[in-house]
């Protein structure tokens, strides 16, 4: 019996509430919402300002609903209410001039956005200005948010024009812990784990990949993706990064035009794991299990169709017929992976032909259902947000700006965003059979696919006994710390 062992914090990649959003683990996958979607009506549509490419979902108001921030090009940034799309706050004095397209990121204390020639940090709870750092005037991607010195803190990492660099998440004004100059402007990074250590990945428009010491800063190791060279407005057209094989360390999957390619690093040189060729229009990839393996596959858009293939030696595992994806926006997102229909694998929801959302069964590939129109063309990606507790909608934003929101689905009983989240108190020991926890706090223990294997409550010293669960991928949380595990 072999237990890899991979603990995290709240702001470490497991944990609910980490909200990196461009590399959302709810939206690859990872740790999916799960809903049992019938029949999910337009709820409302919000007006913002105008083009908008970057809505995320938080929960600005406290509880456990989800809230919509959304930053567009003019009129700064703006928070509304997920359950009925009313204003909570609006940006702030000085606007996003175009072409100042603006992208977003939060943490439970701060909105991090990047606009054209400022990169601003503001308070979650009012909208109000925290501060500002007048950053080289560029289209730049949105923040990556980790916390992987697990000390409370999130570290925020983006890139200004070619600066690569880290920011203190908790300062209330500009404080770097590094910054590295790239050869050539980047896009947006992805978060790797590499011999156990984190590092962070910026995919650069002179076609290379720069692997970047997370903590320091430091070039780990460099190669030639043939990453696209300009990505117009889409400065969050990416890379995707996880263990794709379930053992040593990620990997790195690259979209490109007409292929995708995934590179595995092999101690002291990154070489292709495998490749697709042929294909046209590629989007971005969203990385999720689709055949029950416990690993990752790679959900991709292509020709129109949304195609996966199996995340650890690229056989094709399926695609669409008819899905109609066409036009500049409907291509220029990942998949959002999202149990649909409830019923334990993955669905996705794609937009499409600019003005609709469809929802794909990931079992079968088919169709389940369209939902729009939506007022103006689609801009952003498709975003799931909790409107309640027991409820789940999904939203996204349009060219004017418009925030359209669709549900009510009811929220999985056992998926894992359901458990209400306690603060740790206490200690737990990885064993060889188990876990023993000492504190008072609930442990629950999570398939792959969200389902809850075991709960217990925990009052003083316990063993909790894991060795009778068959072979697979779990996640174990304890309080508000999530371990990841794979039974070998």
């Amino acid at each position: 019996m072999l237990w890899i062992i991979l603990a995290q914090v709240e702001y470490g990649p497991a944990a609910e509430d980490w909200k990196q959003y461009r590399h959302d683990y709810r939206r690859t996958g990872r740790t999916p919402l799960r809903a049992i979607c019938s029949s999910p009506s337009e709820l409302y549509d919000a007006v913002h300002g105008s083009l908008d490419l970057s809505i995320i979902a938080t929960r600005v108001n406290g509880g456990a609903d989800h809230d919509i921030i959304a930053a567009e090009r003019n009129n700064g940034v703006a928070a509304k209410d997920g359950a009925t799309g009313s204003h909570i706050w609006g940006g702030f004095s000085e606007s996003f001039t175009s072409p100042g397209i603006a992208s977003v990121a939060a943490s439970d204390q701060f909105v991090f956005a990047n606009g054209y020639n400022r990169f601003w940090v503001l308070r979650l709870t009012n909208g109000l200005t925290v501060y500002s750092y007048d950053k080289p005037d560029a289209r730049d991607a949105s923040p990556l948010i980790a916390d992987i010195n697990s000390d409370g803190c999130p570290e925020v990492f983006t890139s200004f024009g070619n600066t690569a660099v880290s920011i203190n998440g908790c300062a209330t004004s500009y404080t770097t812990n590094w910054t590295y100059t790239l050869p050539a402007s980047a896009f947006a990074p992805a978060l790797l784990r590499i011999g156990g250590s984190w590092f962070v990945a910026y995919p650069a428009s002179n076609g290379f990949i720069y692997v970047l010491n997370a903590s320091t800063g430091t070039l780990h190791s460099s190669f030639n993706a043939s990453v696209p060279s300009a990505i117009s407005s889409y400065p969050d057209y990416t890379i995707a990064t996880g263990n794709l094989d379930g053992v040593g360390d990620d990997e790195i999957v690259v979209p490109r035009t007409s292929s995708v390619a995934v590179y595995s690093w092999t101690g002291s040189s990154w070489t292709t794991l495998w490749s697709v060729s042929g294909l046209s229009s590629v989007s971005p990839v969203a990385l999720g299990d689709k055949d029950g393996d416990g690993l990752e596959d790679v959900w991709v858009v292509a020709g129109g169709e949304l195609r996966v293939y199996k995340g650890n030696n690229g056989t094709f595992l399926g695609q669409t017929s008819g899905l109609g994806v066409s036009g500049r926006y409907g291509s220029a997102h990942a998949p959002t992976l999202f149990d649909f229909n409830g019923d334990g694998t993955l669905d996705a929801l794609v937009p499409y032909n600019n003005y609709y959302v469809r929802a794909v069964n990931g079992a079968t590939m088919s169709i389940m259902g369209t939902f729009g129109t939506t007022p103006y063309s689609i801009t952003s990606e498709v975003i799931v947000i909790k409107l309640s507790s027991t409820e789940v909608g999904f939203s996204v934003g349009d060219y004017s700006c418009w925030i359209t929101t669709w549900g009510r689905c009811v929220l999985g009983y056992d998926d894992g965003t359901a458990v209400e989240e306690r603060e740790i108190k206490g200690r737990y020991e990885i064993l060889r059979d188990g876990i023993r926890v000492s504190g008072d706090m609930e442990v629950v223990v999570y398939s792959v696919n969200g389902k809850e294997a075991k709960r217990y409550r925990v009052e003083g010293e316990s063993f909790i006994n894991l060795s009778d669960l068959p072979k697979g991928i779990y996640m174990v949380k304890i309080g508000r710390e999530v371990v990841k595990f794979v039974r070998m």
